[in-house]
């Protein structure tokens, strides 16, 4: 089914989820936001690995591949996420995707787009691979969307490289990480980027956060960012 969202004002038809999803899947929350089994206390993740860029983990039992790149690099993925997953295959988890969502979109296009992502986990779940819920906000009315069907006491996944030359995306992430802590308790934070924020050191009491360094990987402006979304359309996923 196509979708077509790339103003506020456009119209636009709720889209069916990505290829393979299991409809009838239990959801959360009022998006109905796909719950995942999560990934326990006991798991021995240590790094975060960018699905284009598999070739720089370490060591891939202990890696998460992740999607903390720009949007048009995995459309593809989010539409059909079973093509091809195979190449996952030994890696310790795959990261729900991340695609952008901006202070500008309107709830229901931030919502569309963490639905969709959870929908991708929940697909690769159900065939058996282990999922890492990775988590983005820039509001405070996203708490709930995104904390919405992920398992409290579970591993997740946050970047701090979108706040991280942006002050009001900054102060927003600074504004959330207690508040996301607060309702998953998680037993750990991979951390995409340096865990230098004090964010960090106010909540390290509360849980661990595993800094996963990634140099190689620029990250865009805010100006990039805004104009990624005006000219790429996601959410055209074939008809």
């Amino acid at each position: 089914m196509r979708y077509i969202p790339a103003t506020p004002s456009d119209g636009f038809v709720i889209p069916d989820g990505p290829d393979g999803y299991p409809f009838g899947h239990p959801t959360a929350g009022p998006f109905g936001v796909p719950v995942l089994r999560g990934i326990s206390a006991y798991s021995n993740l240590d790094a975060l690995v960018a699905f284009n860029d598999l070739g720089r983990a370490v060591n891939a039992a202990t890696s998460a591949v992740h999607f903390c790149k720009p949007d048009k690099t995995f459309q593809d993925f989010m539409r059909s996420p079973l093509n091809n997953a195979n190449k996952y295959d030994g890696f310790g988890a795959i990261c729900t995707p991340d695609p952008t969502i901006t202070m500008s979109m309107r709830p229901w296009q931030r919502a569309l787009r963490v639905v969709w992502a959870r929908q991708v986990g929940a697909t690769l779940e159900s065939r058996g691979w282990q999922v890492l819920p990775f988590l983005r906000w820039v509001t405070k009315s996203d708490y709930e969307l995104v904390t919405a069907g992920v398992p409290t006491g579970s591993i997740i996944a946050v970047s701090i490289f979108a706040s991280s030359k942006d002050r009001q995306l900054r102060f927003a992430f600074e504004q959330g990480m207690p508040e996301i802590v607060e309702r998953l308790n998680p037993a750990a934070v991979l951390v995409l980027g340096r865990a230098t924020n004090p964010v960090f050191r106010q909540l390290r009491k509360k849980t661990e956060f595993v800094p996963c360094p990634y140099p190689a990987w620029k990250p865009l402006t805010v100006k990039a960012i805004a104009l990624q979304f005006q000219s790429e359309n996601l959410f055209d996923l074939g008809a």
